[in-house]
Parts: structure tokens; C-alpha cells; sequence
């Protein structure tokens, strides 16, 4: 079987373009269940389970998500050992407590079909996310695509909502604060005409909104070719 983190960090590399193109049927259920990120955390947490399941065991039928389960499997594990960890580490809505699973909504000893007697609240979000289940399972809809369509809906919400305080990091792990490094993108600035070989780098002591970071970051400046001359008097600094 596929290693399950490579396939996350690739649909995650994938989400980074922007949503994709998915069926309408599937359209307005992600949107909610992406609009509820921080409200629902389990719902996201076994969502991205599941699909994550499907895209690595396609024979698998996903709406049996306990091993106790004709033909089940361990949802639950696979939350807890990979796509939980995988939130955290990106500053993801994410379960504290290590699992979707381990909420009562969503832990009965039932498949995820439209039938499923769990009380997820709201009435709409668990139909959205029951419905998400059947079109993947019974109308074959790519699970891939639901995959990367929650993911880049999750970073579109946490650039709009998370403050990142990088120069402060008391309730960052170091791993989150590298990936929030990696995904801060250099600013789309045009390279004055007589400079050509100018480029901008974030400073790394970045205190600000993460999709603000363009306008209320410090950005240095610098030529490659000839190299920067070491220390402070190398460095032009702007607001």
C-alpha cells in the first residue's frame, strides 16, 4: 500500500493552487463542512480519513470505518498515526485529543451510510458529510479531488483567520513553525526595470496575520550576484 504521508504531503502540495473542479453534487457539502473547520474538527479529521483510505485501498468501502465491521477497517488508527498528526503539524483545525473518532457523534459501531443514527450537529453539516461519503462510495466521485479541495479550503481559512506569531513561538512546535515557513510565500512585487537581479525574502521574525503578511511584514532586499556582504550594513530593510 502507498505510504499514507507521501500521499498527504502530495495532495497537500496540490491544494496549494486552489480548490479544484469537483461534481456539484460534492460542491456545497465541502463548502459547508470547510466553512465549519473550527466548530467541527472531528467531522474534518474523519472526512480526510476516509478519503485518505480510499485514495491509498480503492476496493475498500469506506462507510465501514470500524474494524468490527463486515469488511471494516480501522479509521480511527489511521486518523490517530497520520492525518491528525498531519493537521497539527500545519496549524490545521485539529482534534486535541488525537481523533475524530473520539467523539460520540461519530464512534458508534455503524457504517456511514445515509442512515447513520449519530447526532453530528448541525442537521445540514451531517448530511453534508454523509452525503460526501456516498457520492465517493456509490457514485465513485474521486476521493482525491474531495481530498485536496478540503485542504485547500483549510488554507485559505487559516490564512484568513491564524495569527502567526513567529517571533514569539511559545505555543508553536518547531515543526509547525517550519511549515508555517514554508508555506509564506514571497510576495508578488514587481522587480524595478534596472534591477533585474533583485529578489525579497520575509525576515523571519514575522508578528502578523499570515494573509496579511504582504502588507505589515519587514522585507530585505538584496542582489545575488555580487553576494551579500555579511552583517547589517549588507542589508536594506523595508516597511
Amino acid at each position: 500500500m502507498p505510504d499514507a504521508r507521501q500521499k498527504l504531503r502530495d495532495l497537500y502540495r496540490n491544494a496549494k493552487d486552489g480548490r479544484p473542479d469537483v461534481h456539484p453534487s460534492l460542491r456545497e457539502h465541502l463548502d459547508l463542512v470547510v466553512e465549519k473547520c473550527e466548530s467541527n474538527k472531528a467531522v474534518i479529521a474523519v472526512l480526510l480519513t476516509l478519503m485518505l483510505k480510499k485514495t491509498l485501498s480503492p476496493e475498500q468501502d469506506i462507510r465501514n470505518h470500524q474494524q468490527g465491521l463486515p469488511g471494516g477497517f480501522s479509521g480511527r488508527s489511521l486518523d490517530e498515526k497520520t492525518v491528525t498528526p498531519f493537521l497539527k503539524a500545519r496549524n490545521f483545525p485539529a482534534m486535541q485529543s488525537g481523533s475524530g473518532w473520539l467523539t460520540r457523534s461519530l464512534e458508534q459501531k455503524r457504517p456511514y451510510d445515509m442512515n447513520y443514527p449519530g447526532a453530528v450537529s448541525p442537521k445540514n453539516l451531517k448530511q453534508a458529510f454523509l452525503g460526501i461519503v456516498h457520492e465517493v462510495e456509490v457514485n465513485r466521485r474521486p476521493a482525491d479531488a474531495v481530498m485536496t479541495y478540503i485542504l485547500a479550503g483549510l488554507i485559505e481559512h487559516r490564512n484568513k483567520s491564524s495569527r502567526i506569531k513567529l517571533s514569539r513561538p511559545t505555543n508553536l512546535t518547531i515543526n509547525q513553525i517550519l511549515a508555517l515557513l514554508r508555506d509564506l510565500r514571497t510576495p508578488a512585487w514587481p522587480v524595478p526595470p534596472a534591477c533585474p537581479r533583485l529578489r525579497y525574502t520575509p525576515c523571519i521574525n514575522v508578528s502578523c496575520r499570515k494573509s496579511a503578511a504582504i502588507k505589515t511584514a519587514s522585507w530585505r532586499i538584496w542582489s545575488p550576484i555580487p553576494p551579500p556582504i555579511p552583517g547589517p550594513a549588507g542589508w536594506a530593510t523595508y516597511k
